[in-house]
């Protein structure tokens, strides 16, 4: 009888080490997955910010271009009050468009942030799971000597 107690422990123990190293083997894939999806969404953000900046300027400088000709077309002179009106306009879009690549970068950083973040909490959940298989080994290690042992089996003599 002991001999069956021993071995459906053993079974019993492995059933469980291999499903606890499983989980940590799926938990530190999702760690490295966490990673690689965040610099990809930085990489993403990035790009999309460039492609805003490049339109914004262009936005921009379309604007000021139409401004200026329009101004000197209706004959009025550009030095003065005009002047200081059109160079406002052109250092407010430059202001924003600051402000965009700023806002972008930013954004990119706190994915990354975020991704380690998660990626930590992944690696984290990984080491329980392997402390977990460890527990279970000297559970299952005690468990069959206390069945060979203890139930008169008298394997460790």
């Amino acid at each position: 009888m002991a001999g069956v107690a021993a071995v459906a422990t053993i079974f019993s123990t492995v059933v469980a080490i291999d499903s606890q190293n499983k989980a940590r083997q799926a938990a530190n894939q999702r760690a490295r997955d966490e990673k690689e999806m965040a610099r990809q969404d930085a990489a993403n953000i990035e790009a999309e910010t460039e492609e805003s900046v490049r339109r914004a300027k262009d936005q921009a400088a379309k604007a000021e271009g139409e401004s200026r000709a329009r101004a000197a077309g209706s004959g009025l002179d550009l030095t003065g009050t005009m002047d200081i009106g059109l160079n406002s306009m052109s250092e407010e879009h430059v202001r924003q468009i600051d402000w965009m690549a700023k806002a972008g970068a930013s954004k990119a950083r706190m994915a990354v942030l975020g991704g380690g973040m998660r990626s930590k909490a992944a690696s984290s959940q990984a080491d329980q799971f392997q402390a977990q298989m460890w527990g279970s080994a000297a559970k299952g290690v005690s468990s069959v000597y206390t069945a060979g042992g203890s139930q008169g089996a008298g394997w460790w003599g």
